[in-house]
């Protein structure tokens, strides 16, 4: 396992792998994010999120202080077309500030390292909520 420092060349690198075969992992469409489109995640990019959620949830229990608002997270595909879309987990809570903290205490983590095209997003709400 490489461990990458967020700074460094070789993670930025690692965050733009592109995922194998993007279409097995999307399912229905939810909404544009910005300039992308937002998916469920199905298949294999929802196989890698259950080793990864467990990851996450194991390190923030033993690693974070208690923050205003809850920050929930899932993972999603989104990219611009279907073709070039790439897992994302994405860290929600109506405080941005609080969603933004944990993804970013995630990403320092080195928890996404072993898990190449597997990238991290924030949002005050879910995507697949209206």
């Amino acid at each position: 396992m490489v461990n990458f420092h967020t700074n460094s060349f070789a993670y930025r690198l690692n965050r733009k792998i592109a995922w194998p075969d993007p279409e097995l992992s999307i399912g229905t469409w939810y909404r544009k994010m910005g300039r992308h489109d937002c998916w469920e995640a199905v298949g294999p990019a929802r196989d890698t999120f259950t080793a990864i959620g467990g990851e996450i949830k194991a390190y923030l229990e033993k690693h974070s202080e208690p923050v205003q608002e809850t920050v929930t997270w899932s993972i999603y595909m989104t990219g611009k077309t279907r073709a070039t879309a790439t897992p994302r987990v994405m860290f929600c809570s109506p405080n941005m500030s609080c969603a933004k903290a944990v993804k970013k205490m995630i990403r320092d983590s080195g928890i996404l390292d072993p898990y190449p095209g597997v990238t991290t997003g924030h949002s005050n709400l879910p995507p697949d909520v209206d």
